[in-house]
């Protein structure tokens, strides 16, 4: 992006980065993290939320004449966005953030906004903290499974396959996902009801089940 300093726009940035590629790669690319460009609408309150409280560093800021609107990058813990002021960005963007131990994380923001994030998902399962920032961005904080997890992970699959497979075959109707977790291992979260509502998918009554044409269902709305 060193293009930028010298008045280069937007678009020919992104051309003069492509211009490298003539359908020739190198050996390996080793693509480990991501750069997104999240529109804003105030920079003032673009620092207050991504500096103040999340503890991001402003790393360049640009702009095409004083008092127009800005072009920043901003990084973190080896995690770096470009912010961009104005119109030229869709109006909403979602990204991603891996993290190591995101208890330590909701610990930090809590610590500056008291209550206000909360981990959703639990173990085994992948753990988040969905928050959008005050322009409508979802910013997604996300610490992955451990080898460990996902076996257990598989395990709890296996049991919610042998729970479903016992209903049906007594008889009973297909059970919802959040039946199924609460059976097999609650308490009933996002993450878990995901997974049971996978798991669901291989049963063909499932799918009978939560039809829109099904009888049974429009009744019981």
């Amino acid at each position: 992006m060193s293009n930028i300093t010298n008045g280069t726009s937007c678009i020919d940035v992104t051309q003069d980065v492509a211009s490298d590629s003539d359908g020739n790669s190198s050996e390996t690319s080793n693509m480990t993290r991501i750069r997104p460009v999240l529109r804003i609408k105030s920079y003032e309150d673009a620092v207050l939320h991504y500096v103040d409280w999340l503890g991001f560093t402003i790393d360049w800021e640009w702009r095409k004449a004083p008092g127009r609107p800005v072009i920043m990058a901003i990084s973190r813990d080896g995690v770096d966005m470009h912010l961009v002021e104005g119109d030229e960005h869709p109006p909403s963007s979602w990204i991603q953030v891996i993290v190591e131990d995101i208890q330590t994380l909701a610990d930090e923001l809590n610590a500056k906004r008291p209550d206000f994030v909360s981990i959703s998902g639990g173990w085994p399962y992948v753990q988040q903290i969905l928050l959008k920032d005050p322009f409508g961005n979802l910013l997604v904080f996300e610490q992955p499974q451990s080898p460990d997890d996902k076996v257990a992970a598989d395990e709890r699959d296996g049991r919610m396959r042998d729970y479903i497979r016992e209903r049906l075959d007594a008889g009973h109707e297909c059970p919802m996902p959040e039946e199924v977790v609460d059976a097999v291992c609650p308490p009933v979260v996002f993450s878990a009801t995901i997974r049971a509502a996978a798991v669901l998918g291989e049963f063909p009554e499932y799918e009978q089940a939560t039809r829109e044409d099904n009888p049974e269902r429009e009744e019981g709305r």
